[in-house]
C-alpha cells in the first residue's frame, strides 16, 4: 500500500548529522543533573510560538578540549558490552568503478530534473507492507530526541493558534536503545520478498545479517498522536516494536552505504589512496523511506540511485578486522570530533555498532564546489563504526578504510573547512 503521506526530501549532505549535535544549545543544568530514574515522560504544553521561538535543549554540548584523542591500548574498552558487528562478506572486498544514472549536482536544474524521482524513492508498494510516517517520531524519541503534538484539532482552531504537548526523552534512552540491538537475517523478516531489493551483481542472498533493535512501547507516550482523535504514534495493539534497518543494494552481500543510515550516515572529505582525493559521498541519490510496518516489524530502507558497475578496479583484498584499526580509528576521531568550536574526548565516546559497507565515494571539485560531470564515482570497502559522544548526541559515525585499517579522512580539507563552505545553503543556480 502506497503510503498517504509526503515527507521532506533529506539530502546525504556532508555535516548533516556532526552539524545538528554542534548547533544544538546545551541542556540546562537542572537537566543535566536529573538522576536517572527519572519518569520515562516529560511534558510540557506551550504555545507555537514559543516552541519555535526557543531553542531545542535536546543536546548537550562537550567541554572544550583541543588536545588530540588518543585511545586506549586495548582498543575494546570502547566497545559497549553488547557491541555488534555487522560483517557479510567472506573475509574479502572488491573496488568497483560505477556509472551512475543521475550523477547528483549542486544546480537548481539538476533538482528540477531529479527531485520527483529522488522523493519517490521516500516510499514504495508492498501488499503487507504499510507506510507509517508516525512511526518516525517514535524512532527519533528512542534517539533521544523531542516531538511536539497539536493540543486541539487542526480544523477547529487555526494553526498558529494552536498549542503543542512536548515529549521529551528521559536520559540514557538513546543508549538504552542501543543496548537492545541485535542482528538477524533477511529471511527472518515476515514477507521481505515483498521489498524492493535491487539485484546489482547477484540476488539477495536472505542470510544475509541485518540490524534490528526492539522499542518497548511501556517507556514510550503511548497517548502521543498528531491531535486528539488521531492514531497514536506507536500502534495500540502492541508493546514491543521491531525496528529493522535494511538497503535496497547488496553487492558481493555487502551493503551499499549500510543499514545503520537510521542512526547516523558517513560524512566528511575523503582520500582514497591514489584513486580519489578531495571525495564526498553524495555524488550518488540515496534516500530513506519512512518508516513501513508489518505488524510489530518496521523497517526503514536506505535506497540509492541507479547504478552499474563499470569496471573491478581491484579484487579480493582482504578486510582487516575493526579491531586490527586503531591507529585509523584514533586518526578518524580526532578529524570528526575535533572541530571548532566544540571539542570532545575519548571519554565521550561510546562504540555500539560497527558495519562493512561499500561507501559511494565520488570526485568533487573543490573549486566549482560540486562534482564534475567527468568525475568518477568508486564503490570502497570501508568500516562505519557508530559511537554517542555525550548525552543526547548520538548521530556520529566514524569511517575506516576496511582493507589497510587506516583512516580515509582528507588530509588537507578539515570537516568544517571554509574553502569548501558554499555561499547558498539552498540549491545555487546555474
Amino acid at each position: 500500500m502506497k503510503a498517504k503521506k509526503s515527507i521532506s526530501v533529506v539530502l546525504v549532505f556532508s555535516l548533516l548529522f556532526v552539524t545538528a549535535c554542534h548547533s544544538s544549545s546545551s541542556v540546562e543544568n537542572d537537566e543535566q543533573s536529573r538522576p536517572n530514574d527519572i519518569t520515562p515522560i516529560v511534558t510540557s504544553i506551550t504555545s507555537k510560538e514559543s516552541v519555535d521561538s526557543q531553542p531545542d535543549k535536546t543536546y548537550s554540548l562537550p567541554s572544550v578540549n583541543p588536545s588530540r584523542i588518543e585511545i586506549p591500548e586495548d582498543l575494546e574498552k570502547l566497545f559497549a558490552d553488547n557491541f555488534i558487528i555487522l560483517d557479510n562478506s567472506n573475509g574479502k572486498a572488491n573496488i568497483y568503478e560505477i556509472d551512475v544514472t543521475a550523477p547528483f549536482h549542486y544546480t537548481r536544474e539538476w533538482e528540477e530534473n531529479n527531485g520527483e524521482t529522488f522523493r519517490q524513492m521516500s516510499w514504495f508498494e508492498a501488499e503487507n507492507w504499510i507506510g507509517d510516517d508516525n512511526l518516525i517520531f517514535v524512532k527519533e524519541w528512542f534517539l533521544g530526541k523531542s516531538f511536539q503534538c497539536y493540543l486541539n484539532p487542526q480544523d477547529e482552531v487555526p494553526q498558529e493558534d494552536n498549542p503543542q504537548i512536548t515529549y521529551r526523552s528521559p536520559k540514557d534512552t538513546f543508549a538504552d536503545t542501543t543496548k537492545r540491538m541485535r542482528s538477524t537475517t533477511i529471511n527472518s523478516i515476515p514477507n521481505w520478498n515483498e521489498l524492493p531489493f535491487i539485484t546489482v551483481k547477484e540476488p539477495v542472498d536472505s542470510q544475509i545479517q541485518v540490524p534490528f533493535v526492539s522499542l518497548d512501547g511501556t517507556i514510550f507516550p503511548r497517548e502521543a498522536c498528531l491531535e486528539p482523535g488521531k492514531p497514536t504514534y506507536f500502534p495500540k495493539e502492541y508493546d514491543e516494536l521491531q525496528l529493522i534497518g535494511l538497503v535496497d543494494k547488496y553487492i558481493d552481500g555487502i551493503p551499499v552505504l549500510g543499514t545503520l543510515n537510521m542512526f547516523s550516515i558517513p560524512t566528511g572529505v575523503y582520500d582514497y589512496g591514489d584513486i580519489l582525493q578531495t571525495a564526498e559521498t553524495i555524488g550518488i541519490m540515496s534516500q530513506q523511506t519512512i518508516p513501513y510496518r508489518n505488524e510489530n516489524i518496521v523497517i526503514i530502507l536506505t535506497r540509492t540511485g541507479d547504478f552499474s558497475i563499470k569496471s573491478e578496479v581491484k579484487a579480493d583484498l582482504p578486510i582487516k578486522s575493526v579491531f586490527e584499526c586503531k591507529e585509523g580509528i584514533e586518526d578518524s576521531l580526532n578529524y570528526l570530533l575535533n572541530v571548532p568550536p566544540y571539542y570532545y574526548s575519548i571519554e565521550d565516546v561510546h562504540f555500539y555498532a560497527a558495519e562493512l559497507v561499500y561507501l559511494p565515494l565520488s570526485n568533487f571539485d573543490d573549486k566549482t564546489l560540486d562534482f564534475p560531470e567527468d568525475g568518477k564515482t568508486y564503490l570502497v570497502p570501508v568500516w562505519n563504526l557508530y559511537f554517542e559522544a555525550g548525552q543526547y548526541c548520538p548521530y556520529f559515525c566514524v569511517t575506516i578504510d576496511a582493507i589497510t585499517g587506516q583512516s580515509l579522512y582528507s588530509k588537507e580539507y578539515s570537516l568544517n573547512d571554509p574553502r569548501l563552505e558554499r555561499p547558498d545553503p539552498e540549491m545555487k543556480g546555474t
